[in-house]
């Protein structure tokens, strides 16, 4: 049966399978950060776009999102097929205009006839997965404690 991943070119039919590829692919991610409830968050990414986000708890692979580095675009372009270098699968990526933006589109080459041309409609069920490149985790500020701390330093009564 196809999952998410084979959207991407990673073969993902069984847990087993999967297993797999988050052991090839978990020493080549980028640490994205930890939540406080110590979850480690990393991401894979290979040239083709390929792209798979990992929640670590400990040493346990608490979830995997696969999903596709798409480069934002304003005009509808014409679609690609990509090969994951990791494995070396095709997978097919097309640009698709919605109502207000634009979205890449990732499908296994032997789900469709031949590459979506411009100007063609799509008809899919789809999930969609967003990035911020951009966003940088802060640090919160230190709790403060007691009456003082909430308060701020503490006054001296008002002369009187």
């Amino acid at each position: 049966m196809p999952s998410n991943f084979d959207c991407i070119g990673l073969p993902g039919d069984s847990t087993e399978v999967i297993a797999s590829l988050i052991e090839q692919i978990l020493p080549a991610s980028t640490h994205l950060g930890t939540a406080h409830s110590g979850a480690e968050t990393y991401r894979w990414q290979d040239p083709s776009g390929a792209r798979v986000a990992i929640e670590m708890r400990g040493k346990l692979v608490h979830n995997a999102m696969p999903s596709f580095a798409g480069v934002p675009a304003t005009q509808l372009r014409d679609a690609h097929r990509r090969t994951n270098a990791l494995t070396g699968t095709d997978f097919v990526t097309a640009s698709v205009a919605t109502a207000g933006f634009s979205v890449d589109v990732c499908m296994r080459p032997s789900d469709i006839a031949d590459l979506p041309q411009a100007g063609q409609v799509v008809a899919a069920t789809v999930y969609m997965v967003g990035s911020l490149d951009e966003w940088v985790v802060q640090a919160s500020p230190p709790e403060r404690s007691g009456w003082r701390g909430l308060l701020g330093r503490a006054r001296k009564p008002a002369a009187g």
